[in-house]
C-alpha cells in the first residue's frame, strides 16, 4: 500500500513522488510493464504490480482512528448486470497467429478476470454504505481504445451516480451506525434476509 509501503522500496512516504506511485498502482500485469526498484538502503530489488492483484476496492486505507471529520468515499465502478458471469465479460482474444499468442491471451484473461472478481460479491457493509456506485455502460477495465462519446457518457453516468448518491447521504447516521463501535456481520444478516423471504 502506498505511501505506507514507500520505506519498503526505500523511500521516505513523504518523499515518494506522486507520479511514480500512480504509474505503480497502474502496473496491470501483461498489459502494462512492471516498476522495477532498487531499495538503496537494502540492495533487494521489488518488481511492482497493480494493487488490484490483491483488493481492487481498498476504500478502509483513508480512514482514519475514532471518529472522522468528514466522510471518505469511494467510486466503484459496476457492471449494470452484476449478476451476469464475469465469464461472459471477457473480451475475445485476438486471433492466435503464433502458438505463444494463445498463453499471452491467457494470462489476460487471467489478469482481467482477477481484477473484475475481487471485492465484488463481497464488500464491507461500512464500505458499501459510503460507495458511489458507477455503471460502466459496458466498458471494460482495459478497454483503453475508448471513442470520445463513450468517455463523455461514462463522465456522465459517474456525475449522475454522484449526484443520485449525495442527494441521501447522511454522515451523522453514516458515524452512528459504522464508526461508534456497533458490530456488523454479513452473513448474519444475509441469512436473516433469507429468513424472511422464505418464511
Amino acid at each position: 500500500m502506498l505511501p505506507q509501503d514507500a520505506t519498503t522500496l526505500g523511500i521516505d512516504s513523504d518523499d515518494l513522488d506522486v507520479a511514480l506511485a500512480v504509474r505503480m498502482s497502474t502496473s496491470i500485469p501483461v498489459f502494462f510493464e512492471p516498476v522495477r526498484m532498487r531499495n538503496p538502503r537494502t540492495g533487494r530489488e521489488h518488481l511492482i504490480v497493480d494493487g488490484g492483484m490483491l483488493s481492487n476496492y481498498p476504500v478502509w486505507l483513508f480512514d482514519v482512528p475514532g471518529i472522522p471529520e468528514w466522510p471518505t468515499f469511494g467510486l466503484r465502478l459496476v457492471e449494470p448486470q452484476p449478476a451476469t458471469s464475469i465469464g461472459m465479460r471477457l473480451p475475445l482474444p485476438e486471433p492466435a497467429l503464433r502458438p505463444f499468442e494463445g498463453v499471452i491471451d491467457f494470462f489476460r484473461s487471467l489478469i482481467f478476470t482477477m481484477l473484475e472478481a475481487h471485492d465484488r460479491l463481497y464488500i464491507e457493509k461500512a464500505n458499501f454504505a459510503r460507495t458511489i456506485p458507477i455503471p460502466t455502460l459496458g466498458v471494460g477495465t482495459t478497454q483503453f481504445d475508448l471513442t470520445r462519446e463513450q468517455v463523455a457518457a461514462l463522465h456522465e453516468s459517474g456525475r449522475v451516480a454522484a449526484e443520485e448518491f449525495l442527494a441521501t447521504w447522511d454522515f451523522e447516521a453514516y458515524i452512528r451506525e459504522f464508526r461508534t463501535g456497533k458490530k456488523h456481520s454479513r452473513r448474519q444478516d444475509i441469512a436473516a434476509e433469507f429468513r424472511q423471504a422464505v418464511g
